[in-house]
């Protein structure tokens, strides 16, 4: 904060290609360049019609995107920023969650349960109903697949702008809600307190059983040095290296705070 950053509760980290870091906060957008904030908010910023900007993410032609508390999607190119037009059927909750399928398609996750389809800048369908939340994860893997994580046990692709179950999963993990990418394919998923990796139809990788005690993730994310983080509501995050050994990281070994909504390097 004593360099510009208006909040000290920040929701969301990107570094763009430009070499910029962003910062999601309560009160809108901050950009770093390394010696100062400028900050992006509903004051300053038309487009941006929410301050409550919870993720950001940066698609594969460079545009920034920003999602709010409100369910309002803004983008950013060399012009400047613009809202995006949602339809009446997408949610007025959190957004969680943007990733970019290989085909360029985004896909927006709401708090809610609800996933946004968007093409060429244009919604194009809602994947969800009104009987309850139906998703808890959306992720692109190395090859652009994207996945979902469907509440009851079930992984989906996602494509054409539907959701498919994937058939060829060996057997539903016990307890999931977050998957992250694998850097040499597939995906990462918790498994209770078991951290594995599922690929091409089977478990190719076993970190073991971990000590965390929170039933789920916030955050899943693998770093570059092969170290997967799993950043928690309550107890901040445990590193689990290539060799199944973790490391914990809390309020009481100097994170500034123990709810770790997002990570990346």
């Amino acid at each position: 904060m004593q360099q510009g950053l208006p909040s000290d509760r920040a929701r969301g980290l990107l570094q763009t290609r430009d070499g910029y870091l962003w910062v999601a906060i309560f009160n809108g957008a901050a950009r770093f360049d390394g010696v100062r904030f400028r900050v992006f908010n509903d004051a300053n910023t038309p487009a941006l019609r929410n301050s409550l900007v919870s993720c950001v993410f940066e698609d594969a032609q460079s545009r920034l995107w920003l999602g709010s508390d409100t369910g309002e999607i803004t983008w950013k190119d060399a012009e400047g920023l613009h809202a995006l037009a949602v339809t009446n059927a997408w949610p007025n909750s959190p957004i969680d969650r943007l990733v970019q399928g290989g085909d360029g398609t985004l896909w927006v996750l709401s708090r809610e349960g609800f996933i946004l389809c968007v093409r060429n800048l244009k919604p194009e369908a809602v994947l969800g109903d009104a009987t309850g939340p139906l998703y808890s994860d959306v992720v692109r893997d190395r090859d652009g697949q994207v996945w979902a994580v469907r509440y009851g046990g079930f992984l989906m692709r996602l494509a054409e702008g539907k959701a498919v179950r994937a058939e060829d999963m060996p057997r539903p993990p016990r307890d999931y809600r977050t998957i992250a990418a694998a850097r040499q394919g597939g995906l990462w998923m918790r498994d209770g307190s078991r951290l594995h990796r599922w690929y091409r139809g089977q478990w190719v990788e076993d970190r073991g059983e971990h000590s965390w005690r929170p039933r789920q993730a916030v955050v899943l994310y693998e770093a570059a040095n092969g170290s997967v983080w799993v950043g928690t509501r309550d107890d901040g995050a445990f590193v689990v290296a290539a060799d199944s050994s973790d490391h914990h990281i809390h309020r009481a070994s100097g994170l500034a705070y123990d709810f770790v909504s997002d990570i990346c390097d």
